[in-house]
């Protein structure tokens, strides 16, 4: 796989924050192919996956990138 990056922390280093801020930078700046539809993250749980989901969206929402959020 291309342009794969890992993240390893322990809990409450701001992983959350890092992915978030991350994916929204890519996003917005279109970079190559970049779709957020090939992202793949993992996670522990459901509930992980939605945060991460949820403030990735919130943040294209506040950058005005409406149809990246949607």
């Amino acid at each position: 796989m291309k342009n794969t990056t890992f993240y390893s922390a322990g809990a409450g280093s701001g992983k959350t924050y890092k992915i978030t801020k991350e994916i929204s930078r890519m996003i917005a700046e279109g970079r190559g192919e970049f779709r957020a539809d090939q992202i793949i993250l993992t996670t522990y749980t459901k509930d992980a996956a939605n945060k991460l989901r949820e403030d990735v969206r919130s943040m294209l929402y506040a950058n005005c990138l409406y149809d990246a959020a949607i």
